[in-house]
């Protein structure tokens, strides 16, 4: 992919932001840290489309600890019409 050169004007505050994040991410230079910022940013704006998608949450916990199925209840509730289904398996005798 060819590389083209053009010319940005910042604010000094926003370009001392810009240097920390090139040394915080060890970049090579601004031009690369400009680039991973632009990728980053467009990738959410693909993200944030107005597509339908659905996930998978896995907790894994020790059932002797008998506040945490309250607690999945709870979130489970104040989050309906998110959360479609629960299921509970047991991994072990214990």
């Amino acid at each position: 992919m060819s590389v083209v050169r053009f010319g940005v004007s910042i604010e000094k505050d926003m370009l001392a932001a810009l240097d920390d994040f090139v040394k915080e991410n060890s970049f090579a230079n601004r031009s690369q840290a400009i680039r991973k910022l632009i990728s980053n940013n467009l990738t959410i704006k693909k993200w944030k489309c107005n597509n339908i998608v659905a996930g998978s949450v896995t907790l894994v916990y020790n059932h002797e600890r008998s506040d945490i199925p309250g607690l999945l209840t709870d979130i489970q509730y104040e989050y309906h019409r998110s959360i479609l289904s629960a299921q509970h398996f047991h991994l072990d005798n214990n």
